[in-house]
């Protein structure tokens, strides 16, 4: 069984675009939003930019699932809007099965999986929302972390975590690339308080002098991710 909404467009734009929706069985729908330029009147052409697997309303699963965003696709269907796009997102949800209020349910877990195909940098963002108000962001992968974004790649990661009371604890470690032997890797340590002022940081490389207190800090590291 398949729904199909479309085709559809702005006057604007280059592409003609679709949604499909097709029973994958039990309560699993797969869904895709796919384009074709104007000029064309042939479906054989139609590319997704993005599908993804979800549950219907009623299921456990529901507010569950994984989608992923063409960005090359997107590209060759709209030049303009997406000249400096390319490779996929692909973004994983894990969400509390029903809304009972104008906020956000709780607990939360999404993860992001950032993949250009015009270079080697990627992603990996993991985001956790918990019950008690408390959250963890982590972020991994191969990135230029100088401005100019003309240099060599470094591996970074960065761990953050938070309480209730919205204290945290980043960790930032940083190497290879540009970064020279003698140092790498660059750790980073930041911690802020409740009204998000820094309460105290520290870098192995000496970028910026040592401020504030550890103790002051509300996790001893940020590495509890469960």
């Amino acid at each position: 069984m398949e729904g199909v909404w479309g085709p559809f467009t702005d006057s604007l734009e280059p592409a003609l675009w679709r949604f499909r929706v097709s029973h994958l069985g039990g309560q699993q729908y797969g869904y895709i939003l796919e384009g074709r330029p104007k000029s064309s009147t042939s479906n054989q052409v139609y590319r997704a930019v993005l599908s993804g697997v979800g549950y219907a309303k009623g299921d456990e699963k529901h507010g569950d699932g994984t989608f992923t965003i063409d960005l090359d696709a997107a590209r060759a269907l709209d030049p303009v809007a997406h000249a400096k796009d390319s490779g996929t997102v692909t973004v994983e949800h894990d969400l509390p099965p029903t809304v009972t209020s104008e906020i956000a349910p709780l607990p939360r877990t999404i993860t992001v999986s950032l993949l250009p195909s015009n270079s080697a940098e990627h992603l990996d963002i993991l985001s956790i929302a918990r019950e008690d108000q408390t959250g963890a962001l982590v972020v991994d992968g191969l990135v230029d972390i100088d401005a100019s974004k003309q240099t060599a790649l470094e591996s970074a990661t960065v761990k953050s975590e938070w309480n209730a009371l919205g204290e945290g604890h980043a960790d930032v470690t940083l190497s290879g690339g540009d970064i020279a032997t003698v140092i790498s890797p660059v750790t980073i340590v930041e911690c802020w308080d409740n009204q998000f002022k820094q309460s105290y940081y520290k870098d192995s490389a000496g970028i910026y002098a040592t401020e504030g207190d550890s103790a002051a800090c509300a996790f001893e590291d940020a590495a509890v991710l469960n």
